[in-house]
């Protein structure tokens, strides 16, 4: 068999089942003429890595390694709306390393997009679960709260009563999770047409570790706060024109969600 043929079946067999890096360094470490092999890995992976998600965070993954800025670039610019939320450490390390390289704009952009995004999803995450927070009432009686000194007599009952008046309150009519999982063909199973946002994952007999089902991990339980955070880090950690794209998105955050300026609140609210 030609090695190119070679490489390409055991690229494709083994791309969902084993870490792209230690693929990679098994093939290299071929004796059979490591040059031509390496040339030639190279070779299928900028013909297959945009044909899946999983080919693409492998090839990523392997031009990380071999700090070839130039084939990430080309991998991002074409690919990149590929990438899912599981996929944001290979994604942040990229942009990481392209900060301190003439393809700052490139990595400026993509951390402000990523991190805009995960901002919005934890948002309407919160906006879900607190469906009344935005009731002129409610709005009207956390500014009141917020004024109170922290640990004032009566600021710990009003929060309490703020919270259960924000909170959204279960219903008749289907909960999100069991329509989305109408939607996708899963059976509505007794109990999970409940408006108490039930988590269809219960209701699936599935092997809870097994890769297979990574994108109903991630369309059902989102790690919102490690995609986030993990933004911030990188924003954070040195990437130059990043600290006002941080500013920009905490007074965003603070008008959007005044809440956030408080601590009690916030732990109140997480606890319901």
């Amino acid at each position: 068999m030609p090695l190119r043929d070679c490489i390409e079946k055991c690229l494709f067999a083994v791309f969902k089942k084993t870490p792209s890096l230690r693929l990679y360094r098994s093939l290299t470490s071929i004796n059979l003429d490591s040059n031509r092999s390496v040339d030639e890995l190279f070779k299928v992976l900028q013909d297959v890595a945009g044909n899946s998600p999983d080919n693409l965070v492998a090839a990523l993954e392997i031009y990380i390694s071999e700090a070839d800025v130039g084939e990430m670039v080309e991998l991002l610019e074409k690919h990149l709306h590929l990438l899912r939320p599981r996929d944001m450490l290979s994604l942040q390390c990229a942009v990481a390393m392209l900060s301190e390289t003439p393809h700052r704009p490139l990595a400026l952009s993509i951390f402000e997009a990523e991190l805009a995004d995960s901002f919005q999803a934890i948002y309407v995450a919160i906006r879900t679960s607190f469906s009344r927070i935005e009731e002129d009432t409610n709005k009207a009686e956390l500014t009141e709260i917020l004024k109170l000194k922290s640990g004032s007599p009566g600021r710990k009952n009003r929060i309490d009563s703020w919270v259960e008046n924000v909170f959204s309150s279960p219903n008749n009519s289907m909960g999100p999770m069991a329509f989305a999982a109408m939607m996708m063909g899963f059976p509505v199973v007794p109990g999970s047409e409940d408006g108490d946002d039930s988590d269809v994952l219960n209701y699936l007999d599935l092997d809870r570790n097994d890769p297979d089902f990574d994108d109903l991990r991630d369309e059902f339980r989102p790690d919102l706060k490690a995609r986030f955070d993990g933004w911030v880090q990188v924003g954070q950690n040195g990437i130059t024109g990043a600290k006002p794209i941080l500013m920009k998105l905490y007074t965003k955050a603070i008008v959007l969600m005044p809440y956030l300026r408080s601590q009690d609140v916030v732990n109140e609210m997480v606890a319901r």
